[in-house]
């Protein structure tokens, strides 16, 4: 009850930053981080990130220096997005998972990761969370058994419904 919740896609992966994807995820089409492939609205700002959270592009900035992004395979960045929500007064995120992409053992590693640290932002920020499913692309033939063995892994292997922040109404 009256909590202002934010979708949270977690979908950045970038070469380099220790996830079994390792290249560019979400950020550039065709893997290659130039400006004519970019996929982003906007750029992130990225001024409160550290060195080792930030990664490269191919492209340079007005000033000459290497535009960069992050990745949401980094705890540290998912649990400062969480610091700037409760800075914001932001009660929490859905957090997406896409199920289209559970099958690829590299993405439902790297989405496990991602739910691990918005966990970990959650707890130690004092925020809620909750997964959704975005089903888009998933085959109909496999949706309902990708989404059951999904959630088993969830609630059974991470005990993601065992966090004290996990999203509950009523009790439930």
């Amino acid at each position: 009850d009256r909590k202002l919740m934010m979708g949270y896609q977690g979908w950045f992966a970038c070469p380099g930053d220790g996830s079994a994807l390792n290249r560019w995820v979400h950020w550039f089409r065709n893997n290659t981080p130039t400006a004519t492939n970019a996929t982003v609205d906007f750029w992130p700002d990225i001024a409160e990130l550290d060195a080792d959270e930030l990664f490269a592009t191919a492209m340079t900035l007005p000033g000459g220096g290497p535009a960069k992004v992050y990745s949401a395979y980094k705890e540290k960045t998912v649990v400062r997005h969480f610091r700037w929500m409760k800075d914001n007064n932001l009660d929490g995120v859905l957090l997406q998972r896409f199920s289209s992409s559970l099958s690829n053992p590299d993405h439902f590693a790297f989405r496990n990761q991602v739910t691990l640290n918005v966990r970990a932002g959650a707890e130690t920020y004092g925020r809620v969370f909750a997964i959704m499913y975005d089903i888009s692309g998933q085959n109909a033939a496999t949706l309902v058994s990708t989404l059951t063995n999904d959630w088993a892994y969830l609630v059974n292997t991470l005990h993601l419904t065992a966090s004290p922040s996990y999203v509950r109404h009523h009790g439930k």
